[in-house]
């Protein structure tokens, strides 16, 4: 299955901190024509992402969106950039395997901004390890680097830098913020992908903005639906088990 995402689908260790902070915009029309990375979430800058496949078991490759931006006019001819992708980093994304971009990248004549289309490939490897693709834009004979960084609060001094771009790519499904184990028990990545295709549930939902357990309603529903299914398939000689062989159930909270 293959999925195109415009912008970006992060999973960020299960939950994303937005915190008193306020973007300060980068002026479209500058002195020098500066190429940089424009890449936020609900506005705010980031320097870092994370794509992962764990939550979306039948997907094999998914196509993110990543916004390149210059400040200056814009010109009447196309103009290429000079984007590196660094080896350095630990696990080092492999192009081909891990990943594909255009070979050649350039922002197209009248304008100031363009998406670079990354795909990432799903490999067996991701279950137990993250592959990282470390992003940097270099200066050309058509754009300088001097902007370094974009404000995210200057009460606290917060920046993040618009020259790299640092996005993890992984297949781990560890266990997410949303989950109570009270409720649904011990976790295992098999439950939580039972519980997405037999209620059926977007289990990216467990991966809660607050860093919180799923609203009680939610646990209880979602708890309750899933005693009812294992007692019905235990029921036909069905016994759903964990990949371990042991008796999949719930926590002490769910009821029937």
């Amino acid at each position: 299955m293959k999925k195109i995402i415009t912008g970006l689908f992060i999973i960020i260790a299960g939950c994303l901190f937005v915190i008193s902070c306020k973007r300060e915009d980068i002026p479209a029309y500058n002195s020098t024509n500066d190429v940089y990375f424009s890449i936020t979430s609900n506005s705010i800058p980031k320097d870092t992402s994370f794509v992962t496949f764990a939550y979306t078991p039948f997907t094999t490759d998914t196509t993110v969106n990543f916004l390149i931006r210059v400040t200056g006019p814009a010109s009447k001819q196309d103009r290429a950039f000079n984007l590196q992708i660094a080896d350095t980093v630990g696990n080092p994304a492999k192009r081909g395997i891990h990943y594909d971009m255009p070979s050649s990248l350039v922002m197209p004549a009248g304008k100031l901004s363009v998406y670079i289309p990354i795909r990432f490939y799903k490999t067996k490897e991701m279950a137990t390890q993250t592959y990282v693709l470390d992003m940097h834009l270099l200066p050309n004979e058509n754009f300088t680097t001097s902007l370094k960084a974009a404000v995210v609060d200057k009460a606290q001094g917060i920046t993040k830098n618009v020259l790299r771009h640092v996005i993890t790519i992984d297949d781990r499904l560890a266990q997410p913020a949303g989950w109570a184990d009270i409720y649904f028990g011990k976790y295992s990545k098999e439950k939580i992908l039972l519980i997405g295709s037999a209620v059926p549930y977007d289990i990216k939902a467990f991966a809660t903005a607050n860093n919180a357990y799923l609203p009680v309603p939610t646990c209880t529903y979602l708890s309750s639906f899933m005693m009812r299914y294992f007692k019905d398939h235990a029921a036909v000689g069905d016994t759903i088990r964990e990949a371990d062989g042991t008796v999949m159930t719930m926590g002490p909270a769910a009821s029937i």
